[in-house]
C-alpha cells in the first residue's frame, strides 16, 4: 500500500538539489501554490509549446500528488529556499492550502527514517507476501 508513497519520497530526496529556485523565493505560500498549480494543472488557452515549457520548468516541484492512498484528495508541491524546504499542500475536499517550511536536514532525516522503517517492515517475516506491496 505504501510503495507509491515510498517511491515519491525517494524521488523527492534525489531531487533536492534541483528544488531551489531563486525566482520563487519571493512568493508567499498560497501564491506559490497557486502559481505552480496553474502552471501544471491549469485549464487555460495555452499552446502545446507553452504547456510543455511549464511542465519542464515546474514539474520538478510536484511532491506527493498521486503519491498513494494516504495522499488522495490532496495536491502538493515542494520548493527549496536556501537551507529550507517549503511544503505546500491543498486539501481538495476543503480547498484549504497549507504551507510550512522545514530545514533540509530535518526533512532528509525524517524521510530517511520513514524509508528505513518501510524497508524493515517489508523484510518482516510476520507479513504475508501479499501484504508486502
Amino acid at each position: 500500500m505504501l510503495n507509491v508513497t515510498v517511491s515519491h519520497l525517494s524521488n523527492a530526496i534525489a531531487r533536492l538539489p534541483e528544488l531551489d529556485a531563486q525566482e520563487l523565493h519571493e512568493f508567499a505560500g498560497e501564491a506559490l501554490f497557486n502559481l505552480l498549480d496553474h502552471a501544471l494543472y491549469g485549464d487555460d488557452d495555452c499552446s502545446m509549446e507553452e504547456i510543455m515549457a511549464d511542465a519542464q520548468r515546474f514539474s520538478r516541484f510536484n511532491f506527493l500528488t498521486n503519491g498513494g492512498e494516504s495522499f488522495d484528495h490532496s495536491k502538493s508541491f515542494i520548493v527549496g529556499n536556501g537551507q529550507w524546504l517549503r511544503l505546500l499542500f491543498k486539501d481538495l475536499k476543503t480547498e484549504r492550502i497549507h504551507a510550512v517550511a522545514v530545514e533540509y536536514a530535518t526533512f532528509v532525516a525524517v524521510i530517511q527514517a520513514f524509508l528505513s522503517w518501510f524497508s524493515t517492515e517489508q523484510a518482516s517475516p510476520l507479513l504475508a507476501p501479499s501484504e508486502r506491496t
